[in-house]
């Protein structure tokens, strides 16, 4: 297993999957099982990387050694 780091509201959640390269898309489901009344619409997925944020297509591949930063938008 393992563990894909997810920074939200200056936190850090870890995400398990049993796959270390998944779609952003997938990568959000996944996080939707950590959260109660919060739709798949109102997640917003970035890559951390080099001190620079990066927005991410759903549709991007990722992988579990990189950081992530979620917003929750209303």
């Amino acid at each position: 297993m393992v563990y894909y780091n997810i920074e939200i509201e200056g936190r850090i959640i870890q995400v398990p999957s049993e796959d270390d390269e998944m779609s952003v898309k997938r990568l959000k489901n996944h996080i939707l099982r950590h959260f109660e009344k919060i739709n798949y619409d109102n997640l917003v997925v970035s890559l951390r990387e080099n001190n620079s944020i990066f927005n991410l297509d759903d549709n991007e591949l990722v992988d579990c050694s990189q950081n992530f930063i979620l917003e929750i938008e209303d």
